[in-house]
């Protein structure tokens, strides 16, 4: 129970940061930071709980005297060569003794709940990144108005200094603003590109007034020429922002394909198109966003 409200949390956040505005004369900033921040943080909270239940053999009972456990194994044996006789034994009846037995088999395992200092990180990141991948699965598509005007504020072109970025999801320096806090935060600029991946491609369904939900690319609730209209305007906004975004990060030996981590996952997914958006380098996930929108044209 308290995974699941932890997923809604996360997602009801990734629904709220759509409706922020980012431009005028009042940007929501700070809203767009919060709802992040707590976005990540229900993600965080639910992986360290799956990662702290393991699945371990139920340890055996008392040993019984031999005299119970010669019975034991005659009756057996005299079970078994009752169904050596009745060899043609339905089938319908075979599956029902085969369940019974595999329900044996699952009461032998039982759900155990680890102590702080046994739960490995590698379980924490492996949860961490299942459940990214589920709430992208659960949420709709970001609005590209949203996604440009983040990718504006707070992206390539929002710092000047090329080295002024940070791998983590919070930086605790209450002297500067929201918006240099996101602009130097690459998880939040990795979630832009991601969601803008997912729009492009037409893996999230858009939300349209009046509509149910529909894809830029497939998809019967959505008529073709509307989708046709969308997709194009959505690709000439995004496409140079996710440009610049590669741009900026390509020369990052860490933030691409060649690095260790890069290599690994790759090798590991068995091809580059089964690569998880967690586990995608953020320049490779640049260019595949960047490439969906020079298809849209």
């Amino acid at each position: 129970a308290r995974i699941a409200t932890l997923i809604v949390v996360s997602t009801l956040c990734e629904v709220f940061m759509g409706t922020c505005q980012l431009g005028g004369d009042g940007p929501d900033d700070e809203a767009v930071e919060d709802l992040f921040s707590l976005r990540c943080d229900a993600i965080d909270e639910a992986a360290k709980i799956m990662s702290s239940f393991a699945v371990r053999k139920k340890t055996a009972g008392k040993k019984k005297k031999g005299g119970e456990k010669k019975k034991k194994l005659k009756d057996r044996n005299e079970n078994n060569s009752q169904e050596d006789e009745d060899g043609d034994e339905p089938p319908a009846e075979k599956k029902k003794a085969r369940g019974k037995k595999d329900g044996a088999a699952t009461a032998a395992v039982v759900l155990t709940r680890l102590k702080s200092d046994e739960v490995s990180d590698a379980a924490v990141e492996k949860n961490k990144h299942l459940l990214e991948e589920t709430v992208l699965g659960l949420c709709p598509a970001l609005s590209q108005e949203f996604l440009a005007g983040s990718m504006r504020r707070f992206g390539a072109g929002a710092l000047t200094e090329p080295d002024y970025d940070s791998d983590s999801e919070s930086d605790d320096e209450p002297q500067k603003t929201a918006k240099e806090r996101l602009a130097r935060c690459l998880p939040f600029r990795r979630f832009v590109a991601v969601k803008s991946l997912l729009l492009m491609s037409g893996t999230a369904d858009v939300v349209k007034a009046g509509a149910r939900f529909g894809s830029l690319v497939h998809g019967p609730t959505m008529d073709a020429r509307s989708a046709d209209t969308m997709r194009i305007a959505s690709s000439f906004l995004l496409g140079p922002l996710l440009l610049a975004e590669f741009v900026r990060s390509v020369y990052r030996l860490e933030r691409t394909s060649l690095a260790p981590q890069g290599r690994a996952s790759s090798s590991g997914g068995g091809g580059a198109g089964q690569q998880s958006h967690a586990t995608m380098p953020f320049a490779q996930l640049c260019m595949r966003a960047f490439a969906s929108c020079i298809r849209g044209i």
